[in-house]
């Protein structure tokens, strides 16, 4: 029944179902028999008989069960229902949820079947270890369905039966046991087979690593080491690991250890879940180089360093650092901040860093380009009577690459440029000259000059008439000097002989003291 409401609102409850259930007929029951007449001789079946209960699809009733009454006891039906040997009055009946019962059907069966069945029982009835496996020995115990049969059983395939006399111990090992039964009669009993595994012993658990000892330094593996593990068991196992404390899990394989502090633990569990004792390892693993930074502070103009820059060097945590300025240097371990050993030009920093498992860095080259100073500007100059101008600022020195400007007058006569030398012809009169030179740090530096150029006609003018006043001057100026000496001369002859001096020859000599000199 299917049912729901609706308020004025137009608000629709979810729809509901009632199961309405009438029973008011009594079961009927349709018996079938397989084969459906004995397939022996007298009425007896030679084969079990299969017994199946059914009600007619009409019946729409209430659920039944069947039940029947075999040999004196009651049972509920339950297929398939073999009949087994023997000579058996079998009432059947069926009801319903409702109590309602059928008519009770009688069957009358005689049942031989030739080959005798065999039953097994083990003890403990379940494997008590993991995998379906038995960690302690079972007893197996087989009996005959009829009395008087003969019991065989073997544990290959391969092997004859032998006679079973008694309760069965299994030993260690994975093994199918086969068992049947043969009757007084010869009748052959289908033969049984079940598989048995049974490990009492716990595995024992060993471990390869390659390279078998450390490559590195302070007990470091510079390559990555190769770890496996081995069991040793009369069955198969199982290794667990758990690396660095974290959870256990499976190894079916080698593996490669990864760069790290490690501490690795493994157990190997039998099928039949025996623990060997945990084993504990660690692995100090590095085979990463390490990378070097830098850090260089300090004011720059372009590529230059205008101001002596400091230079911090770090190899990372564990790593010692190594450089030296320039070739042809000793490496020094690096221990603090570090400055160019000049002011002025270029500086090539080597380095590198070995770290705690001896893992060494490819040399670095940091070239560092320092100009503090200003050049040390020269200037000098030629000026032809013509006026011509020649500026020469060749002699300026300076650790780096020098350019010059030129500007004549305040004007701009040359920009900055590599050449040091320029030439302008000027007119008469006093020119003043402003030189700079810049070298590769930006740095400046300026000389000035005063530069008269005179008329060339008043020049030659000029030049004459000192010429003949400097000769005129030079003849009597010798001419008195001539007459002097000869005065002076016969004054110190005179001057000496009254000393005492002594005449060599080549004049008087005489040895006197500091102040008489």
């Amino acid at each position: 029944l299917h049912f729901f409401s609706e308020d004025e609102a137009g608000n629709l409850e979810i729809e509901r179902h009632l199961t309405v259930m009438i029973d008011s007929g009594d079961p009927r029951l349709i018996p079938d028999i397989e084969p459906d007449a004995p397939d022996g001789e007298n009425g007896w079946y030679t084969s079990e008989p299969l017994i199946t209960l059914s009600t007619p699809e009409d019946d729409q009733g209430s659920p039944v069960r069947f039940m029947y009454v075999m040999d004196g006891i009651e049972k509920e039906y339950a297929p398939p229902l073999f009949i087994p040997e023997g000579i058996h009055e079998i009432d059947i009946w069926a009801e319903d949820l409702s109590g309602r019962t059928s008519n009770i059907s009688t069957l009358v069966l005689k049942v031989d079947t030739t080959p005798p069945d065999t039953s097994f029982e083990i003890d403990p009835d379940e494997p008590n270890g993991k995998n379906g496996w038995y960690d302690t020995s079972p007893l197996v115990t087989l009996t005959a369905a009829e009395e008087g049969c003969r019991i065989e059983y073997r544990f290959s395939s391969t092997s004859a039966f032998r006679l079973y006399e008694g309760a069965l111990t299994i030993p260690d090992g994975k093994r199918y046991l086969e068992y049947r039964s043969i009757d007084p009669a010869g009748n052959l009993g289908p033969t049984k087979k079940v598989l048995l595994m049974v490990d009492t012993s716990a595995p024992t658990i060993s471990y390869r690593i390659s390279p078998l000892r450390p490559d590195g330094e302070n007990g470091y593996y510079r390559k990555l080491p190769e770890l496996s593990f081995q069991w040793s068991d009369e069955e198969e196992a199982l290794i667990f690991v758990s690396m660095d404390g974290e959870p256990w899990e499976e190894w079916r394989q080698s593996r490669l250890i990864g760069d790290g502090e490690h501490r690795i633990e493994a157990y190997a569990e039998d099928l039949a879940g025996h623990r060997s004792g945990t084993i504990s390892l660690e692995l100090l693993v590095d085979s990463s180089v390490p990378e070097t930074g830098f850090d260089i502070k300090g004011a720059m103009n372009g590529d230059w360093y205008v101001s002596r820059p400091i230079i911090s060097l770090d190899g990372g945590s564990g790593s010692v650092t190594y450089y030296r300025w320039d070739e042809g240097e000793e490496y020094i371990e690096y221990g603090y901040p570090i400055s160019p050993p000049v002011t002025e030009g270029i500086s090539r920093l080597h380095f590198h860093s070995v770290d705690i498992a001896g893992n060494v860095e490819d040399e670095k080259i940091l070239i560092i380009r320092i100009d503090t100073e200003a050049p040390r500007p020269s200037l000098s100059y030629t000026l032809t009577d013509e006026g011509r101008l020649t500026l020469d600022m060749s002699g300026s020195t300076d650790g780096t690459d020098l350019e010059y400007r030129f500007l004549i007058d305040g004007e701009l006569v040359r920009d900055w440029s590599g050449d040091p030398y320029f030439t302008m012809k000027l007119d008469p009169g006093i020119h003043h000259v402003n030189t700079y030179v810049r070298d590769s740090g930006g740095n400046t530096a300026s000389l000035s000059r005063d530069v008269e150029v005179k008329d060339a006609a008043v020049f030659w003018l000029i030049l004459s008439s000192l010429l003949v006043v400097v000769l005129l001057a030079g003849g009597l100026s010798a001419l008195l000097l001539s007459r002097r000496r000869r005065e002076r001369l016969a004054d110190l002859q005179y001057g000496a002989v009254r000393a005492g001096a002594e005449n060599t020859g080549y004049g008087y000599v005489k040895v006197v003291e500091a102040e008489e000199l």
